[in-house]
């Protein structure tokens, strides 16, 4: 048992099926016991036969789910314990299949993490891949781009004229990662601007959001005073001190 935990297979449970099923035989190979569980039992069995299919079962019913539990618990040997749960999985798979297949058709970028988002979408298509219905990249890179907002159409316009011999699932990840970031540095700068333009307060206009300097009513204030005559400009500066 505690060799089994150090190994750390996930048990059995309704979405892991194909994994759980790989790494149980491998675990079954590297204890000797796969024979007993893959291989009918001969019309005579031995005691060393025996003794490794009593362990073999339960090593299979160890690494099971509770609710996994009723496909097993009826039966006396291994090999009747992983038929049975073989069994099982192929008789719900294509309404798993149709299941993975509505959530990444309608999985849809909005205003989250692009990496996040790209990661939901590879991660439904390896459960897919797992229930042996591979999507292959040309259609995964177009869930893909049909799962972006409208603001990537120009990238997305790019990226789908390229030949389709160098549009790799690789290159759209990049691209699309690097735009992601490039747009929320973009943001960013841009909200960092707008919070330094309102900390400026104009000491002319008193108005927020720009300095003296800059203050068009200023600037036009001092075009004024620069073109009027001497006495005009005089009055004027004397009528704003005072």
């Amino acid at each position: 048992m505690a060799e089994i935990t150090r190994i750390a297979i996930t048990k059995l449970n309704n979405d892991n099926y194909q994994v759980w099923k790989y790494k149980m035989e491998l675990l079954l190979i590297k204890k000797d016991l796969w024979d007993v569980v893959n291989d009918a039992a001969p019309i005579e069995t031995t005691s060393d036969w025996n003794k490794r299919d009593n362990k073999a079962r339960p090593t299979i019913g160890l690494l099971v789910d509770d609710n996994q539990l009723v496909h097993v618990q009826s039966a006396t040997t291994a090999k009747q314990a992983w038929d049975a749960l073989k069994a099982y999985p192929e008789k719900s798979s294509l309404s798993s299949k149709v299941f993975l297949l509505k959530n990444i058709v309608n999985l849809k970028l909005q205003g989250g993490d692009m990496e996040e988002h790209l990661n939901a979408i590879l991660e439904l298509a390896d459960k897919l891949t797992a229930l042996g219905k591979k999507i292959v990249d040309t259609l995964l890179i177009a869930i893909i781009l049909g799962s972006l907002p409208e603001s990537y159409s120009t990238l997305v316009t790019a990226l789908e004229s390229r030949a389709e011999d160098t549009l790799t699932l690789t290159l759209v990840k990049g691209k699309l990662i690097d735009e992601y970031k490039r747009r929320r540095t973009a943001g960013i700068e841009d909200a960092m601007k707008a919070a330094d333009k309102s900390g400026r307060t104009c000491y002319f206009c008193r108005k927020q959001g720009h300095y003296k300097r800059d203050c068009a009513k200023f600037k036009r204030w001092k075009t004024s005073k620069e073109k009027a005559p001497p006495s005009l400009s005089l009055s004027l500066s004397f009528s704003l001190d005072w």
